[in-house]
């Protein structure tokens, strides 16, 4: 994911994320306009609690290649502690997939404990 990061110019040369590049490229890729304020409130408390969990537990090595978790942190704080969790009831989705993948996004945010504001 820090490949991704680093190619959409998100990221610092440490591998952290930077609020603005990623504000402005996350709004463009998802615009939808009536989970806007939503999406606003999500890139300003998941991206310090992201950097500072990366940060607290150092860069993953795999394959022989090490990379900063920062940015994969913030997009599933985005994505679950911001969206899923605060998604409108008219706008959740109540099918065996989508509560599979908000079951596995709860896990996740308790395996990693990630503090978010």
């Amino acid at each position: 994911m820090e490949c991704i990061g680093r190619n959409k110019s998100v990221l610092d040369p440490d591998g952290y994320v930077m609020k603005d590049g990623f504000h402005a490229h996350y709004i463009q890729i998802y615009a939808d306009a009536h989970l806007h304020d939503l999406s606003e409130k999500a890139v300003d408390n998941c991206i310090p609690a992201a950097n500072a969990k990366a940060k607290e537990i150092g860069p993953e090595t795999m394959d022989g290649k090490t990379c900063n978790r920062a940015l994969a942190y913030t997009v599933m704080c985005i994505r679950f502690m911001k969206i899923e969790a605060n998604c409108p009831k008219e706008d959740v989705i109540d099918s065996v997939d989508c509560t599979k993948v908000r079951a596995y996004l709860k896990e996740w945010n308790k395996k990693t404990g990630l503090k978010y504001n």
